[in-house]
């Protein structure tokens, strides 16, 4: 067979025809793979979906993370006012204990110096008292 007898012509063709046959069933087979491999478009928009819901979720607790938190600072601000007022109020009542103090000092300092007084005005009643009797 030459190439210009007509076996050569039907050789060729045959050969194509199985080339193309064999693209045709490559792609094919690429294809099903392809479609095995890749998600459909339904199952990618419901997973779209469902990471949407996760972010709006997400959202929602990152916005009561913040009223939570900002609930929290101001508890704490409450907190720390009361311990600068009850540590103020500790203050005063140390003044006032050292001027307890000092009262009860100036108090006993004061008795000492009535006592004298008290024993003379003892005695003058008691004298004047004892003038009728004698």
């Amino acid at each position: 067979m030459f190439l210009g007898e007509p076996g050569w012509g039907e050789l060729l063709l045959r050969i194509v025809e199985d080339l193309i046959a064999a693209v045709i069933g490559a792609a094919g087979t690429v294809m099903f793979i392809a479609r095995k491999t890749f998600p459909t478009k339904e199952v990618v928009e419901q997973r779209f979906t469902k990471i949407e819901e996760r972010m709006a979720q997400g959202d929602q607790r990152f916005t009561s993370l913040d009223g939570a938190i900002k609930s929290i600072e101001a508890a704490a601000k409450r907190a720390q006012d009361a311990a600068e007022k009850a540590s103020e109020a500790a203050n005063e009542a140390k003044s006032a204990k050292i001027d307890i103090a000092k009262l009860e000092g100036d108090i006993k300092t004061f008795n000492e110096a009535l006592e004298p007084i008290k024993e003379f005005t003892r005695t003058l009643i008691k004298g004047h008292l004892d003038f009728g009797k004698e």
